[in-house]
């Protein structure tokens, strides 16, 4: 017996350990700032710790002690079951932390053809990330909006004083710009975008700085940095620029729009086109209404591409996917979310069959032993059966909504891959 308790004493030290010493808590980064006592007090008493997530993760970390070498390598999914769990627990609550880990240990190794592959490592695995948020924050001020250091403006008075006249620049300018587009298309985005702003700073509203702004707008969208070049495209459009450039600079807020999902305010900025630039703002139009399921829009705008355009051929095949995509079998989640109240239908309803047959024999066996529990008389074992049980048939019914939403989005998405504006987008 005493050796049983010691056994014990020394594992629950052991997970205690590992739960409250994170890699990232704020003795060891107070500790390797290596700050003075005073500078300490300036930061300040560390937020309070969490005490909610000692059991939780006690329990993943030993898990991946445990089990991890083995049952890591055979779990399909990426990333694999405790790591989704360990973010769930981390990026959520712990009530949706619960419902998105059930959900995912439901689904783990289920219905495969649902996921799509990807490369980890040597190895193929299936993708399935936790659903999260992304994007800078709305007090972040972009680069070109950030006040200037106040030597660089006492610098910039100095020089300006000196000569009312800029100096005439020198022709190396234009093999800067010629190296940052060589970059560009090479893929190497942050090196060329580190040149077009070293070029923007070293010859403002020059010939070469503005080629570079444009430049540098479209490298952003080219990189995925679809903010940065709609805040680039929103600072351009206070100057008074020519209708060309204009033209230019509103198709990539368009763009850029798009990919961030703001769909309404891309078509906001096509409309104010000039005639010349029409067609294209049409395709962009009508493949925002398309992202939206607006059919019935996106055919009408793609309808308004003169016949006489290069684009006519890309927006008559716009028009066909159009009508495909009125006519998509997509799944109800709330329908999905209802039948979900018999585990496992509401995932076999979203075409997850595997999965479904597991949450019936999961949540069934739960819900027996909690009947057995309080009928043998043991209600401190029911109560714990029955909370146990609430969370896996709340992931269940959670599980069955959100299967639903992604098969959706992944017939959507398929579909969407298909359009072709005859420019790049």
């Amino acid at each position: 017996m005493t050796d049983r308790c010691t056994q014990l004493a020394i594992l629950l030290i052991v997970a205690v350990y590992v739960a409250i010493t994170p890699t990232d808590s704020w003795a060891g980064l107070v500790q390797s700032l290596d700050l003075t006592s005073a500078q300490a007090d300036l930061i300040g008493d560390p937020p309070p710790y969490p005490y909610h997530r000692l059991f939780i993760n006690s329990a993943i970390r030993g898990y991946q002690w445990v089990f991890g070498e083995t049952r890591g390598a055979s779990c399909p999914m990426h990333p694999e079951c405790s790591e989704y769990t360990e973010g769930a627990f981390t990026e959520t609550g712990v009530i949706p932390a619960i419902m998105l880990t059930t959900d995912r240990v439901l689904r783990c190794g289920n219905d495969l053809d649902n996921y799509e592959l990807v490369r980890v490592g040597q190895t193929q695995r299936y993708a399935d990330p936790l659903p999260r948020g992304s994007g800078r924050s709305a007090g972040d001020e972009p680069w070109w909006k950030a006040p200037v250091h106040p030597l660089l403006a006492q610098a910039n008075a100095k020089s300006t004083a000196k000569s009312p006249h800029p100096a005439p620049r020198p022709i190396n300018d234009s093999l800067q710009l010629g190296f940052a587009n060589w970059l560009q298309e090479r893929k190497e985005y942050d090196r060329a975008i580190t040149e077009y702003q070293r070029l923007i700073f070293s010859a403002p509203r020059t010939y070469w700085g503005r080629r570079a702004e444009d430049d540098l707008m479209s490298c952003y969208y080219e990189s995925g940095h679809y903010t940065e070049a709609f805040d680039l495209g929103i600072g351009l459009l206070e100057r008074d620029l020519g209708p060309l450039r204009k033209d230019r600079v509103l198709l990539e807020i368009g763009k850029s729009s798009i990919r961030r999902g703001d769909y309404g305010g891309a078509r906001f900025h096509l409309v104010k086109v000039s005639p010349d630039a029409r067609d294209r703002s049409a395709m962009l139009e009508g493949v925002s209404y398309a992202f939206e399921s607006r059919w019935g829009d996106a055919s009408r705008s793609f309808g308004d591409v003169s016949p006489r355009s290069t684009l006519t051929e890309n927006a008559t095949a716009c028009k066909h996917l159009c009508a495909e995509g009125a006519a998509l079998r997509l799944k109800n989640p709330t329908k999905a979310g209802i039948l979900a109240v018999i585990p496992g239908l509401g995932y076999l309803y979203d075409g997850y069959e595997r999965t479904a047959l597991s949450a019936f024999v999961v949540n069934s066996l739960l819900i027996w032993g909690t009947v057995e529990a309080f009928h043998d008389g043991n209600p401190g074992v029911g109560t714990a059966m029955t909370l146990f049980t609430a969370g896996w048939y709340s992931g269940n019914i959670y599980g069955s909504i959100q299967s639903a939403k992604r098969r959706n989005e992944r017939s959507h998405a398929r579909l969407m891959a298909k359009f072709d504006l005859g420019f790049p987008f």
